[in-house]
């Protein structure tokens, strides 16, 4: 059995032969005997915990090691988040985990359809300002990929990214393109219609450029803070664009 603690709202997010994987909501009074060591939770997390295979993508927490075994955990990984040197990413976390890596890019996780649409799709955000790319580099792939002036545009927007709505949908206007905003998604539907809509995706190293790679995808990629050898997406990809 394969119990993933993370957002809710990552179900959807899901390949669907993994849908049977069960999940705990880490917003969720259910997930909080892992995480509060105490009495009065001993028997929550040694029900989560019994004769199990912790796999912690965070830094290591000694209290919580002595806390998951002395609740039943029989192995614990503390997985890096954040390696600052190659091989990927992907590869490190199973080469620690005992396992093969895989040959990457990875095929996608969910077929597109047969004739998808031939929409140009940018996400000028990354929950970093630190990994974006100047607005004016989306306006460049946009004239690059696209079909000429009035080409429309997909922009789609997370909760970090909401200042860059005004500017993005300016600085397209200013060359001519269509800007057709898609605010604050939610995750199976970004997901849905990225598959069935995108041509080509333009973004900065985030986590929708990602799910567009897992998706098949072609992708151009604007890497600035981040190893692009370590975090270049899996999937259908271009060469990453370095600052």
């Amino acid at each position: 059995t394969i119990t993933l603690i993370t957002r809710g709202a990552y179900r959807e997010l899901l390949p669907d032969n993994l849908r049977s994987v069960h999940l705990i909501d880490l917003d969720t009074p259910r997930a909080l005997p892992l995480f509060a060591p105490s009495p009065s939770h001993a028997q929550g997390a040694r029900d989560l915990l019994a004769m199990s295979w912790v796999c912690a993508f965070t830094r290591p927490d000694p209290e919580l090691t002595d806390w998951w075994t002395a609740c039943g955990a029989q192995r614990i990984d503390w997985l890096d988040p954040r390696p600052d040197r190659p091989p990927h990413v992907v590869a490190q976390w199973l080469d620690a985990l005992g396992f093969p890596a895989p040959a990457l890019p990875m095929d996608p996780q969910w077929p597109r359809p047969s004739t998808p649409g031939n929409a140009l799709w940018c996400h000028p955000g990354s929950g970093s300002p630190q990994k974006n790319a100047p607005l004016q580099w989306f306006v460049q792939q946009v004239n690059r990929l696209g079909n000429g002036r009035g080409q429309p545009v997909i922009a789609s927007f997370g909760e970090a990214d909401l200042a860059l709505v005004d500017p993005i949908t300016v600085a397209m206007e200013a060359a001519g393109h269509t800007v057709i905003p898609l605010i604050l998604p939610k995750l199976g539907n970004l997901r849905e219609r990225l598959r069935t809509e995108a041509r080509h995706f333009v973004g900065n190293d985030s986590g929708v450029t990602h799910l567009a790679a897992a998706l098949g995808i072609p992708l151009t990629v604007w890497f600035s803070t981040t190893d692009p050898k370590i975090w270049h997406p899996l999937g259908a990809w271009q060469s990453p664009q370095p600052s």
